[in-house]
């Protein structure tokens, strides 16, 4: 066991900060030092631009200790994803007590899928977990039926909804469980109906706080447009299914790697014939069909989710190969799996230019994170950049403050920063003009720039230097602006 956890935290932690600051990393992070800068004026907000304020309320906390905040960040995720991969282990050997961990460890660690959005801070390591301890739990109350375990079941599952809404797709997979039981155990009928309520109960309770707080109905939610309205549910988009069936499919075959997920199917089918893997299955296909029914899109991190069960059946399905082909095909599967999960923590650029190549629309999901402005590349440059030019003068920094990289990652890195002040563009005549009159010496002003977005500033700037990304044509520019 010592071994295996070894193995993950160092294929969770190595080269951690080789994929630069991704922009919704970059937007959490800046929200966290929001939240613990208001939470420090004496107010408490609920939520910070209509999502839960527990993530960046952790995120804020930990920007209070003097290192590398990203760092940070993604190792407060490595840690959630270690709860994910010691309470799955759990969960495999309850169902399969005869069986060995090792293959589901070995397939877990090197999971290209999860081992990404493990090594990421954008809330997906945290679902994981909670998806997999709840999962823990249902299996705990159909074993030995007490309230206890429902209200604690409740408690998790409310706790997720804290940091992620999505944690809502574990409630009908949980009350499917139930009611099959339900159905097998006619005797137990009222006792699994009452748990049902008092999960519900517990549930509820812990995220009311939340939802009656008008503070949390006042910010914008941006979700809903992500979301199958009513009027278009009824008219039943059959399209729209199937599109998003077909991404999920092919998000699941390329990023697990396509023979794993071969033996998902094979698990599905075996255990099926042998009612084994019934609880996993619902706890994959639920949310799975939510997403496929009620989203208009389908984007990677939304079945991150399922993984957990996903790797449980996967697991199953290489425990029922016929002997004379188990050794050759866990072989096999390792062998690719380790491979590309190598390639994926040392170069993302590699992984995304080479492996997804093969599969096109799996690389437009994927290039959010290594092409165009919401990569991170250039960000921690034109950090350098500014502070060794800082030490010796005082810069003010000026950005047009959009949402995402640079400018959320910016402020990030340069709060701290003594001699760097960062302002809002649009105070740039007013702040040059009170620095002027005060006669403040040796005060330099630059204008850190998105691509060519100049705000039009054309004529005041002087290109000092553009750290270029490496796949496309945008950059992140440094300016000198002319007083």
């Amino acid at each position: 066991m010592f071994s295996l956890v070894l193995l993950f935290l160092i294929s969770r932690l190595s080269f951690l900060s080789r994929l630069p600051i991704f922009n919704d990393e970059g937007i959490y992070l800046r929200w966290g030092q929001d939240f613990i800068e208001y939470f420090g004026r004496g107010i408490s907000p609920v939520s910070i631009d209509g999502k839960q304020a527990a993530l960046p309320f952790f995120l804020g906390l930990i920007q209070l200790f003097p290192f590398d905040p990203l760092i940070l960040a993604r190792v407060m995720s490595v840690t959630f994803s270690l709860i994910t991969f010691i309470t799955v282990r759990a969960i495999f050997q309850k169902l399969f007590p005869k069986s060995s961990l090792y293959p589901l460890s070995l397939l877990m660690i090197f999971c290209p899928y999860l081992l990404f959005f493990d090594r990421l801070m954008t809330g997906e390591s945290i679902m994981t977990a909670v998806f997999s301890l709840s999962l823990l739990i249902t299996l705990t109350i159909l074993e030995n039926p007490k309230t206890r375990k429902a209200i604690f079941l409740g408690i998790v599952t409310g706790a997720g909804w804290w940091f992620k809404s999505t944690v809502i797709l574990i409630i009908p997979a949980v009350f499917l469980v139930f009611f099959i039981q339900a159905i097998n155990k006619r005797a137990k009928v009222l006792r699994l109906l009452w748990l049902n309520f008092i999960f519900l109960f517990s549930f509820l309770a812990l995220i009311l706080p939340l939802l009656l707080n008008p503070g949390y109905w006042r910010w914008p939610f941006e979700e809903g447009h992500r979301l199958v309205s009513f009027k278009e549910m009824i008219r039943f988009p059959l399209s729209l299914w199937l599109s998003n069936l077909r991404s999920a499919t092919l998000l699941l075959f390329a990023h697990t790697t396509p023979a794993v997920f071969l033996l998902f199917i094979w698990g599905v089918i075996s255990g099926l014939q042998k009612r084994k893997i019934i609880i996993p299955l619902i706890f994959f296909a639920v949310p799975l069909l939510s997403e496929i029914i009620f989203f208009k899109g389908f984007d990677s991190r939304y079945l991150v989710i399922i993984l957990p069960a996903y790797l449980l059946i996967t697991a199953f399905g290489l425990e029922t190969l016929p002997h004379r082909w188990f050794k050759a095909s866990f072989a096999g599967i390792f062998a690719v799996s380790v491979f590309m999960s190598s390639v994926l923590i040392v170069s993302p650029l590699r992984y995304y230019s080479t492996y997804l190549s093969y599969f096109p629309p799996i690389r437009g999901d994927f290039s959010q994170y290594v092409v165009g402005w919401p990569s991170g590349y250039g960000v921690k440059e034109t950090v350098d950049w500014l502070k060794a030019s800082a030490k010796e003068k005082t810069l003010v920094v000026f950005l047009r403050l959009n949402s995402g990289n640079p400018d959320d990652a910016l402020l990030v890195y340069l709060r701290k920063e003594k001699n760097i002040k960062v302002v809002p563009v649009r105070y740039l005549g007013s702040v040059i003009k009170q620095i002027k009159e005060s006669k403040i010496p040796d005060v330099e002003f630059y204008y850190v720039s998105r691509g060519n977005q100049l705000s039009g500033l054309e004529n005041r700037l002087t290109e000092k230097i553009r750290f270029k990304k490496p796949l496309d044509s945008e950059y992140v520019g440094i300016y000198l602006v002319k007083i």
